[in-house]
């Protein structure tokens, strides 16, 4: 007992005060919730219509439980969605309807979410520091339009925040956490098809606990590899994939330097501020300081954020593959992908702190210190912006009509007067206003 006080002890050593980063965690979420409040709109953007209603209606009039799972399990572009769509049933059971501004605040719960399980990756002492950080760093309007679109905002914070719930759950012992990070991969994997890297991600961990000789790795490890070979597969049943393991191999060894771009560009866009030159810098100093920073960490035992941070390089290069044929890469600064390297940008500041030894106090501080000027530039950046597309978004609304791209707008509004019929979803009132013109 005496033995583990001081280890906890050297652990926090040079944390700074849980009471200050306590404080800007609180003051980030708050600022965060206000933004993200007076802002959410009740009304579906593109997808919100095929993979919320259309979904529901399709689920209500299934036969049989056998044609309900059919339905939660059904591909919807590139992936299956699952893991969201049991956030919509949910919602509907708990409201008795859709609400899409509920739905808006549980995929932006995700982010703070994220910040608490980057946190308890860390040793006790430091765990407040890091969430406070994270908070400031991902907390703010970057995400622009993203953070209203709730289909999409669930899938990609999801397929996030489920692969690192798992991560944390498969580095500790037991068969009970075993099994529950088996679900979170498995919900990582139901919300975007990136998700399937998070048993690879689970294996890279087993395997650093094996060859430390850890009691029961192998076991585990043995176990883990089956279970992702199966899930796998199962994913991949009566997947019709548009975009061929084949097919995009081709294009990246057709473009291979379009492609590395694309991945810099990828990993770097969040605090790039819309450059795709600062992106493309930060992208490679991310890859290169993770590198740096892995192997030290696997030595000292602390794989977690390690094996998240590899897990979302691997999500960011299969976005890639999928996204850069078809586009330039300025394309790659869309607000959906940021979040991928948003992450990254936490991980990373969060082990090289770590890594510093006797300077981390100043380093921490330092960070404590600038995370909240970045934070408000954020604001002060993506704000209008933010607003601008909501703005578009009300008007198309306030015209009567529900597009969305590639599906003719007669079957995306019936789906829409269906939903309404049901009592599915019941819109607001039109005309309906935006955000600083007067109450909605």
């Amino acid at each position: 007992m005496a033995g583990d006080a001081v280890q906890a002890s050297a652990a926090a050593e040079g944390a700074p005060s849980p009471w200050l980063a306590g404080a800007l965690a609180l003051g980030a979420l708050a600022v965060f919730a206000r933004f993200v409040a007076a802002r959410a709109l009740d009304v579906p953007f593109p997808d919100d219509v095929l993979d919320v209603l259309g979904f529901l209606l399709g689920f209500e009039d299934a036969a049989s439980p056998g044609a309900r799972l059919h339905a939660l399990l059904a591909q919807y572009n590139d992936h299956r969605t699952t893991a969201a769509r049991v956030v919509y049933l949910l919602a509907r059971a708990v409201e008795g309807g859709i609400d899409f501004r509920t739905l808006t605040f549980v995929a932006n719960a995700a982010i703070p979410l994220l910040a608490l399980g980057c946190a308890l990756a860390l040793p006790r002492g430091w765990r407040m520091y890091a969430f406070a950080l994270g908070c400031l760093l991902c907390c703010h309007p970057r995400g622009t339009g993203f953070l209203f679109w709730p289909m999409s905002g669930l899938a990609f914070n999801g397929v996030i925040l489920w692969g690192l719930a798992s991560l944390l759950l498969l580095a500790r012992p037991g068969a009970a956490c075993f099994a529950l990070a088996a679900a979170g991969a498995t919900a990582a994997m139901l919300s975007l098809a990136s998700g399937q890297f998070a048993w690879i991600a689970g294996l890279g961990l087993l395997a650093v606990a094996w060859r430390r000789g850890e009691a029961g790795a192998g076991r585990r490890l043995a176990a883990w590899a089956v279970l992702s070979c199966v899930a796998v597969l199962l994913f991949h049943a009566g997947f019709a994939n548009p975009n061929p393991f084949s097919r995009v191999i081709a294009f990246a060894l057709a473009t291979p330097l379009h492609h590395a771009h694309y991945v810099l560009v990828l990993l770097g866009s969040a605090p790039a501020f819309g450059s795709v030159a600062a992106a493309t810098a930060l992208g490679a100093a991310a890859l290169l300081g993770l590198a740096a920073l892995t192997p030290g960490e696997l030595r000292r035992g602390r794989p977690v954020l390690v094996c998240f941070a590899w897990y979302l390089v691997l999500s960011v290069v299969a976005l890639a593959l999928g996204r850069a044929p078809y586009s330039q890469v300025d394309y790659a600064l869309d607000a959906r992908y940021g979040v991928f390297s948003m992450s990254v940008a936490l991980v990373l500041a969060l082990l090289a702190v770590q890594r510093l030894g006797r300077r981390r106090r100043q380093a921490a501080l330092a960070l404590l210190a600038l995370a909240p000027l970045y934070c408000a530039a954020n604001y002060a950046v993506w704000s209008a912006p933010t607003d601008e597309a909501l703005a578009r978004r009300v008007a198309v609304y306030n015209d009567g009509v529900y597009p969305v791209f590639g599906h003719p707008s007669a079957k995306t509004n019936a789906i829409v007067a269906e939903a309404i019929r049901r009592g599915i979803y019941s819109p607001p009132p039109r005309p309906l206003r935006v955000h600083g013109d007067g109450a909605r």
